[in-house]
């Protein structure tokens, strides 16, 4: 398959054009007390998705921020039952129900979030759409809770890879289907040399530190000290640059398994280079006080979207299937409890 058929994907957006609705949004949020973070999800939303394009054509969000308003209220408020049954009142007959209505809703809550996002996603005017039920997801949930409980976590890469493809082989664009050929066995081989690194790291440190804990002289123990911070520093360095290298491997590892009809998806991130964006971001980020997120988030999507590519051939083969209403509040819930679904 010859290079010129790939086409890259691309993000216009800046950091300034971000940084003044960044800015806004929280401020009218904060003015609001809380009320206007619904609208500025989505404001953020259709300008990130409206600045990422692809052949000359860009992406559009459609969620509307009363549903997404209305999703929020019923989590806060369902939350707020909770808290105040279970750490102030006392009262466990209101607070283990809502707990275990919940730990039984968690595969219903991911299944609604992933279609919610999906259904509210389009391009060409064309909605990406999710046909996974309900019974898949729980079937998914158990299944894989007892495995990786049966094999203390070693089942975790399988786990990851066919969560993958429970998302990409339900999902569609128009009428074309997305499917997802990936292996545990790439994930297997990355995870174990991942994890021999973390293993030297961290013997060698025991030693270092081992020999010097042994003598009483304060030189040594001031030294000791110094070697404590340096690690400890060195360690946050460390876990930044392997977040982005992980991120960059796994990415590739996904686009380069995933097809749409006949087309297939390219990763090219470098895993050293996103590495480096991550952890100069979150320097840059601590630095500044936060003021520097907007700058960093286009930084990160730029690298991402201009090495990623699609070999399609003929866009005017997808055809739309129509819009679908959906609730927000499995999309709200997940974010609320900060859980990654993996999209």
């Amino acid at each position: 398959m010859s290079e010129e058929e790939f086409k890259y994907f691309e993000f216009r957006g800046t950091g300034g054009e971000f940084f003044r609705i960044w800015i806004v949004n929280i401020m009218l949020t904060i003015v609001t007390f809380g009320i206007y973070s619904a609208w500025a999800k989505v404001r953020t939303n259709r300008y990130l998705y409206a600045n990422t394009y692809l052949n000359h054509s860009s992406f559009e969000y459609h969620a509307e921020p009363i549903k997404i308003l209305i999703g929020r209220l019923i989590v806060v408020a369902l939350y707020g039952l909770f808290l105040i049954s279970s750490q102030f009142s006392g009262n466990f007959y209101i607070a283990t129900p809502i707990f275990i209505v919940f730990i039984l809703a968690i595969p219903l809550l991911f299944r609604q979030a992933i279609a919610f996002r999906l259904k509210n996603t389009s391009y060409r005017n064309i909605p990406f759409r999710y046909h996974a039920s309900i019974f898949s997801f729980y079937k998914f949930f158990i299944i894989h809770f007892f495995l990786n409980m049966l094999t203390f976590g070693f089942a975790f890469p399988y786990t990851y890879a066919r969560y993958k493809a429970l998302i990409i082989d339900n999902a569609s664009y128009g009428n074309g289907n997305f499917s997802f050929s990936g292996k545990a066995s790439y994930l297997y081989s990355m995870f174990l040399k991942f994890f021999a690194v973390m293993m030297i790291l961290g013997m060698a440190s025991s030693v270092i530190f081992g020999t010097m804990s042994e003598h009483e002289d304060q030189a040594i123990n001031t030294i000791l000290m110094i070697f404590i911070v340096v690690g400890y520093i060195a360690f946050i360095i460390v876990m930044l640059l392997m977040q982005g290298i992980v991120d960059a491997i796994i990415s590739n590892w996904i686009r380069n398994h995933t097809m749409l009809k006949s087309a297939n998806l390219k990763g090219e991130m470098s895993p050293i280079r996103l590495g480096v964006i991550v952890f100069t971001n979150m320097l840059l980020v601590v630095l500044t006080l936060g003021i520097y997120y907007p700058w960093a988030k286009v930084r990160y999507l730029k690298y991402v979207m201009e090495h990623t590519a699609i070999n399609c051939q003929d866009y005017d083969q997808f055809i739309s299937t129509g819009y679908e209403k959906s609730s927000a509040f499995a999309e709200e819930t997940v974010d609320f409890l900060d859980i990654d679904l993996g999209l």
